[in-house]
């Protein structure tokens, strides 16, 4: 039942505005958009069967990301408010230079999150894509809230 609800709240997504900025920007036909959007709204899904996970995108599925935030920041945060409860945060870009073992752990959830899609989707996220592993990633939620750091947003609407 979860599963079917979440479904139906993505499918509501009104992500027109970022079609069009993502065509205008990039140069995308409507087809390739409108395939990268579909692939979005599928991470969008995975986060919330694994709210837990670090899950990194593909650079086609972050440009979808940051296009949703940039376009329209308050709605963005609504989006996720609707769909999860609390605001997916998005981590910053990280540099091929990096020494700490930063690159290491993104690489291994980007593994986590190909195989994923293709568990729960049947979908190779790189299949038909010129685009590769994003220097981006989602922050992991504390699900065991004696202990949870996150700090939720309560809204009063």
């Amino acid at each position: 039942m979860t599963i079917v609800t979440f479904l139906n709240k993505l499918n509501k997504l009104n992500l027109q505005a970022v079609e069009k900025q993502l065509m205008s920007s990039y140069g995308w036909t409507l087809e390739k958009t409108q395939v990268a959007i579909n692939r979005y709204k599928l991470y969008l899904h995975l986060k919330s069967l694994y709210p837990a996970v670090m899950l990194v995108p593909t650079q086609e599925i972050d440009l979808v990301w940051h296009t949703h935030i940039e376009v329209n920041l308050i709605k963005y945060i609504q989006d996720c408010y609707y769909l999860f409860g609390y605001i997916l945060n998005h981590c910053s870009a990280i540099s091929s230079e990096q020494n700490d073992g930063t690159l290491q752990i993104y690489e291994q959830s980007f593994g986590k999150t190909k195989a994923l899609f293709g568990e729960m989707f049947g979908v190779d996220i790189l299949e038909n894509t010129s685009f590769q592993i994003a220097a981006c990633a989602d922050l992991p939620i504390n699900t065991n809230p004696t202990t949870s750091g996150d700090l939720q947003i309560i809204s009063n609407y």
